[in-house]
């Protein structure tokens, strides 16, 4: 086929004007688009684990059994976390004894060096309780500081410490989980000589699980003006959406019975 008219002189123009190349030359290859690298930064913190990041679920769905010799008592609670804002409602029952609801809020918010967590809870019974904890230091070891005050009412507590009281111990934080803390928590008012100290290790065992060892030495008069001392202890274990727990406290709440307790939940 003959090539069409008109086309060499085309050509040939342009090899006079210099914008062709010349015959035989090879078209330059095409350069690839410059790549951006992006260099992870060595000194940001870790992404949170699961366990680490069940910390901040809001929502907390607890069941609580609670053995003595010759009876046994549940209690349901319900935990919800707004911003700084923490509510709950709660509810104990005895078969063999009272049945009584609860609800709570508290506001927890750092100032400075310090973290402060005042707590208000009303029950059905009456009962009205306040409560003021604090963690004083800015790096990884801390003060903790609190108080505790009802109005004498029975109060079925989560803590099973001295409800009249003030609250002083120590904390150490390794990482986002991990910490190891211990506190003293003694009736200041009823003149009981009561005291309960508590030592916690918090430790994450992979990135799905936690458990938390916590032993605890009491002292003190029981209702009926005996001396005791007794050695209790407890085991928590912590997943990214469930938890559980176990603890023997012998003379519970000061009384002449020896509890065990269990429980399990779910993190929302």
């Amino acid at each position: 086929m003959r090539p069409r008219a008109g086309a060499p002189v085309a050509v040939s123009g342009l090899l006079a004007l210099g914008l062709a190349p010349p015959a035989g030359a090879q078209a330059e290859p095409q350069q690839p688009p410059p790549q951006v690298v992006v260099v992870p930064n060595p000194n940001a913190p870790p992404a949170p684990t699961p366990v680490e990041h069940a910390d901040e679920l809001l929502w907390k769905l607890t069941g609580s059994a609670y053995f003595v010799p010759h009876d046994a008592a549940m209690d349901f609670n319900v935990r919800h976390q707004l911003g700084h804002f923490g509510a709950w409602l709660g509810l104990f029952s005895d078969p063999g004894g009272d049945t009584v609801g609860r609800t709570g809020v508290e506001w927890g918010d750092r100032f400075g060096p310090a973290f402060v967590l005042p707590t208000l809870q009303v029950a059905t019974n009456g009962l009205v309780a306040g409560q003021l904890y604090s963690e004083l230091g800015g790096g990884s070891s801390y003060a903790i500081l609190g108080a505790s005050r009802t109005n004498l009412r029975p109060f079925y507590n989560l803590s099973w410490d001295p409800n009249e009281s003030v609250q002083l111990g120590l904390g150490h934080r390794f990482d986002r989980f991990d910490k190891l803390y211990a506190f003293t928590i003694f009736d200041v008012r009823l003149h009981t000589g009561q005291q309960d100290t508590h030592l916690l290790y918090r430790h994450r065992v992979g990135a799905r699980l936690g458990v938390t060892l916590d032993t605890l030495y009491k002292s003190g008069h029981l209702d009926s003006g005996r001396y005791v001392k007794a050695v209790g202890v407890g085991f928590y274990v912590d997943g990214p959406h469930w938890l559980a727990k176990a603890y023997y406290d012998p003379y519970v709440n000061f009384s002449n019975q020896t509890m065990f307790r269990v429980a399990v939940g779910a993190k929302l």
